[in-house]
């Protein structure tokens, strides 16, 4: 095995290559999506946390059920009009090549459409996009749409994508691909590489039932070569590999029956010699290799440069790209850094920062795409010319892009609701991603009701992420443990059972004097986490979430205290609290606190 940086690697490392599971482990199985795969390997039984492991497998199962119906409905829409699916990555090789659905965790359903009728691309995502509306589909974007502000892509865009669609109900993303490979810079014309594998790969692709659909899946060799090596070499992943590659390549040779010798074969047909060769020396599960340490830029730059014969220079393109728009970037930074300073300097005097005030004239000009992103991009530098980082000062942020273009005279709207402030134009939400502000406390992209093509559940979801899903499932299940223990143990004797061995080693050490090292800013999530899972655990109060809270925290190597303190109440009774503690901040029962008298602290 390759020596592995950094101990997250090297856990998931030992549970892929040797099939071995730490309680330490656990959290990086959940996050990476491996818990169904941990489970089915290795036993719940060697970690006493094997209740989390289950619980993440119910949600990935759960999931794939709920994206398997959605996807099911929208591509029998689409074989009754003539158009064929091609499913490939995550969702392909969860339903068709994994042994259970939940070992394979996913972000999206990615599948490609071809028409022997409608042979435009632009006419065959109108096409899919009608139908796809007609099954519950919202439409995120399609290619030829008439430009919007807050479209994914300009108008001139030629990548890789067809259309972006998310299921009303369920919150499913579908991500439609009108070639298999992702583009180095999609404004420069494409070379016909993409194009020549993505015909490869149909060709050698076989017709298969799907809920009693015909749809195609690609060759397992080339679901290897181009959904696996290529996608992780040419796209914006740059050459990093992630755990799941390890089993899908190890999977998909089972699957397929081929090896070394019928891959590299493959591989020299399709002009992906170089780039098959460089992953292997990475992952290989034959050889039983696998190194999940990301490139830096230097090692990244190095590979883009051994892959030359099979594509282009990724790195060298992006540069040139970047380039040719620096003029015009560095004029957009000199238009806004004498009111984005104003601005700054004002916030540094302790005032909150002003809202523009700035009338309309009587026909404003039009906002395109290319004109808000550009601001919201010359905002953000003259920003950090001033010595800020938009996320850590987000209304400042958004004062200043909200001052910027109406003062120049665009209708773009303010609205705030819940702490969050967002921007309309003509109705419709505007994007606030190049500003940095994506998930900015207080900025946001959208109302906190909901945004335009989705579920409220689903935003939630989509904001908070996977990673804190798994977390609130982690809360869960020890909310749930705690307090089917602290009924016949003591607080102490359970404490004791749930802290991590190094924990409580820290503790004794700390009680002797020793320098207690500073938390990590990553401890809000996770009082988040606790907070949020609470509501589903009956009887899970203060205690038992101070509790829980102290436990994860511990187990990501981030000390905190938890206190218990009693109120004497005007009328003479008397109430008690626990809360956590990270640093002085409250991250678990915060509250009025002042008076409360503290009774005893339990550090970690």
């Amino acid at each position: 095995m390759t020596s592995q940086s950094g101990s997250r690697e090297r856990r998931l490392a030992d549970l892929l290559l040797r099939r071995e599971l730490s309680s330490a482990a656990v959290p990086d199985a959940v996050e990476a999506g491996l818990a169904g795969y941990a489970l089915d390997t290795v036993g719940d039984g060697s970690t006493h946390d094997a209740g989390l492991l289950r619980s993440s497998r119910l949600v990935t199962a759960a999931r794939h059920i709920a994206l398997r119906r959605a996807t099911l409905e929208l591509v029998r829409a689409w074989h009754e009009v003539g158009i064929e699916t091609l499913l490939f990555k995550g969702f392909y090789l969860a339903e068709f090549v994994y042994p259970d659905a939940s070992w394979r965790t996913y972000s999206d359903v990615d599948l490609a459409l071809r028409s022997r009728s409608v042979t435009q691309p632009a006419d065959l995502a109108g096409l899919a996009a009608q139908v796809a509306r007609s099954v519950g589909f919202a439409v995120v974007w399609r290619l030829g749409e008439r430009e919007r502000v807050g479209s994914f892509h300009d108008p001139e865009y030629n990548g890789h994508e067809l259309l972006q669609l998310v299921h009303v109900d369920s919150g499913a993303y579908v991500d439609a691909h009108r070639r298999l490979v992702h583009s180095n810079v999609t404004r420069r014309p494409q070379s016909s590489k993409g194009e020549v594998l993505t015909s490869q790969v149909w060709d050698a692709a076989r017709p298969v039932d799907f809920g009693g659909v015909p749809v195609y899946v690609p060759a397992a060799v080339d679901s290897a070569l181009v959904g696996l090596m290529v996608a992780r070499s040419w796209s914006g992943d740059r050459h990093a590999l992630r755990p799941h590659d390890y089993l899908d390549l190890d999977l998909l040779m089972q699957h397929g029956r081929f090896g070394h010798r019928e891959l590299m074969a493959r591989a020299r047909e399709l002009g992906l010699t170089a780039t098959a060769r460089l992953f292997l020396l990475r992952c290989d599960p034959a050889a039983r290799r696998l190194d999940l340490r990301a490139p830096g830029r230097a090692r990244a730059f190095v590979y883009d440069a051994l892959l030359v014969g099979e594509r282009s220079h990724r790195a060298l393109a992006r540069a040139g790209a970047a380039l040719s728009t620096a003029p015009a970037q560095a004029l957009h930074v000199v238009r806004e850094l004498p009111s984005v300073a104003r601005q700054a300097a004002r916030v540094r005097a302790g005032h909150r920062p002003r809202w523009s005030t700035f009338g309309l004239p009587a026909d404003p000009p039009v906002l395109d795409r290319r004109v808000w992103r550009a601001t919201q991009v010359g905002v953000r530098r003259a920003l950090k010319l001033t010595g800020v980082r938009p996320e850590s000062q987000p209304e400042l942020a958004l004062a200043c892009l909200y001052g910027s273009v109406r003062r120049r005279g665009y209708d773009v709207e303010r609205f705030e609701a819940g702490g969050r402030t967002w921007f309309e134009y003509r109705g419709q939400v505007l994007p606030v991603g190049q500003l940095g502000l994506a998930a900015a406390s207080g900025g946001g992209e959208g109302p906190p009701g909901g945004p335009v093509g989705g579920t409220t559940a689903w935003r939630r979801l989509r904001a908070m992420g996977w990673s804190g899903v798994w977390l609130r499932l982690e809360a869960l299940v020890l909310l749930r443990r705690i307090l089917s223990s602290l009924g016949p143990k003591p607080f102490r004797a359970v404490r004791e059972e749930l802290l991590p061995d190094g924990a409580r080693a820290a503790t004794a050490r700390r009680g002797h004097g020793a320098r207690q090292r500073p938390a990590s800013s990553g401890s809000a999530p996770v009082g988040r986490a606790v907070e949020s899972a609470a509501r589903f655990v009956p009887g899970a109060l203060c205690v038992a979430q101070a509790l829980a809270g102290q436990v994860m925290l511990a187990r990501r190597d981030r000390p905190s205290t938890i206190h218990f303190g009693f109120l004497r109440t005007p009328a003479g009774s008397v109430e008690g609290h626990a809360w956590l503690e990270v640093d002085g901040i409250v991250v678990v029962g915060d509250g009025p606190l002042e008076n409360f008298t503290r009774t005893a602290t339990f550090e970690a």
